[in-house]
């Protein structure tokens, strides 16, 4: 007959066993490690997964945000059309005329920021002022070209030259 020790003596980790070694004529109790060890670590499942999981949020998250910071430098070619049309109705209220060149009403080719060409053209009653996306901002193909003539009507064209004025002039 098999003696074990009383309850008590017994260790109470449930990660440990009672097992009788058959090599052990003295019928004593040897205590074991249970056979599941454990876990130390992440396994490299997990970590895959935890790495896929931040590649596609970091996707969306990137994705929002350049066209949050296209969005934003469509500003830039707003102010710079209302202010080249300032600068047309003064320069008509002092010579009688519009004027086709940007220098003679003192400004440059291009938006303040950099992200607009500008250019400017004159009509039998009028003007019209453009600004062409580029460099970086170019990629923005819904606001192509964003224009403002001397009868204050705002227009803008994708790269397909459709009409998308509502979505840049905001």
């Amino acid at each position: 007959m098999i003696k074990y020790p009383a309850p008590s003596a017994m260790s109470t980790d449930i990660t440990t066993r009672p097992v009788r070694d058959e090599n052990d004529c003295t019928g004593r109790v040897r205590h074991f490690r249970a056979l599941s060890k454990t876990q130390a670590g992440f396994t490299l499942i997990e970590l895959l997964i935890t790495v896929a999981i931040f590649g596609i949020i970091g996707a969306v998250a990137v994705g929002s945000y350049t066209k949050y910071v296209q969005s934003s430098r469509r500003a830039d070619a707003q102010l710079a059309l209302l202010q080249i049309a300032n600068a047309e109705e003064k320069f008509f209220s002092n010579a009688g005329r519009y004027t086709a060149s940007l220098a003679s009403i003192g400004y440059t080719s291009t938006s303040p920021d950099d992200f607009y060409v500008m250019q400017v053209s004159t009509t039998a009653s009028g003007y019209i002022v453009k600004a062409t996306a580029t460099g970086y901002q170019a990629r923005d193909k819904s606001c192509a070209e964003i224009s403002l003539d001397s009868g204050g009507n705002q227009k803008a064209k994708d790269s397909g030259n459709a009409d998308s004025t509502d979505k840049c002039w905001k």
